[in-house]
């Protein structure tokens, strides 16, 4: 006698569902890992040639001091999902005109080594805004910072973005970014002190090894920035920012001595602003061609200072590796970009 269909059908599945249920568990694990992007995404290697817009003018100043630099640039990047990601930032630069500000010749300079944590928000429905905040620690293994006696500084930001179907895509972005410092002294530090055989450990000669310029504790950054690709291998980039830093509070002094400004002096404003034309002939290898500028907003005269081209403004060529479009062009070698 035959059994109606419906009962066998159900009895074998019961026999063979331990089998079927993580057949397709696997499958359905695979696809979603399938569409995941690389954890890697975002690493790249710049190298970066950069030369000041006053080299090309020797009569710019009273004397001629052209400045042409190379820097090596490392960036890893190592997301955990789509959400959550390392960060990690190291770069030396060697000045190939004569440096003032090295002792040796053709000495490399090593920059502040930077190391974060950032969090990602899903995209805001309808509105299309996508929203990141980041903290980072940056230790002080660059020159400068040691001569700034700084031990640490944090850095939390958070940006704000949001991309227009124009073109391959125009995105805006806002940044807002706190910064604290934390030093051993309130002023900058001569490595060697004006007396020979004077250590600033013996006590009493503080002053021999101070350089009087009084370290900032907190900084806050404001930025905005505009990209718009062209074509997905052709576009150009701009942002501006406007820094304020607070300095360590100094000690009163005799109010007869007049050797400071009338106005106080407890902050300092730094603008900055970039252009740039960037494109990227293949996955694996980017072009830059950008003006860039970082500058005091007032000159020794406390006039303001001309904006976006000046003294500090500085032209740069870049070439990026990136290693996430270098590990898809390996695997697939005749792929579309």
């Amino acid at each position: 006698m035959m059994r109606p269909a419906a009962p066998i059908l159900v009895s074998w599945f019961k026999r063979s569902n331990l089998l079927v249920i993580p057949l397709l568990t696997l499958l359905a694990v695979s696809t979603v890992r399938a569409e995941q992007p690389a954890p890697w995404r975002g690493s790249k290697m710049l190298y970066r040639n950069a030369a000041s817009a006053i080299s090309f003018d020797k009569g710019a100043d009273l004397t001629y001091n052209p400045y042409y630099a190379m820097t090596l640039q490392f960036s890893p990047r190592w997301w955990f999902g789509k959400y959550v990601g390392l960060s990690a930032d190291a770069d030396i630069t060697r000045e190939i005109t004569e440096a003032d500000d090295t002792t040796k010749a053709g000495e490399w300079w090593l920059g502040d080594v930077q190391a974060g944590v950032a969090v990602r928000a899903p995209t805001i429905p309808l509105v299309g805004i996508d929203t990141m905040a980041k903290v980072s620690a940056f230790a002080p293994t660059s020159k400068i910072s040691r001569a700034r006696t700084l031990i640490l500084g944090l850095k939390p930001e958070l940006m704000v973005s949001r991309t227009f179907p124009l073109l391959s895509g125009l995105t805006l972005a806002y940044v807002v970014q706190g910064t604290r410092f934390f030093h051993d002294y309130t002023t900058s530090q001569r490595e060697v002190p004006l007396i020979p055989g004077c250590a600033a450990g013996l006590g009493g000669c503080d002053r021999f090894v101070n350089l009087g310029l009084r370290n900032p504790e907190w900084r806050l950054t404001n930025a905005v920035a505009l990209s718009m690709d062209f074509f997905p291998w052709l576009g150009i980039s701009a942002d501006a920012a406007i820094v304020v830093d607070w300095l360590y509070a100094q000690e009163e002094v005799d109010p007869q001595v007049s050797f400071e400004p009338q106005e106080g002096t407890d902050q300092r404003y730094t603008m900055a602003y970039s252009v740039e034309l960037y494109g990227k002939p293949m996955p694996s290898v980017g072009l830059a061609l950008g003006v860039s500028t970082v500058n005091p907003q007032l000159k020794p005269d406390s006039t303001p200072r001309e904006p976006f081209v000046n003294r500090y403004t500085t032209v740069y060529f870049d070439v990026r590796f990136h290693i996430d479009g270098f590990i898809a062009q390996l695997r697939n070698p005749g792929g579309q970009q």
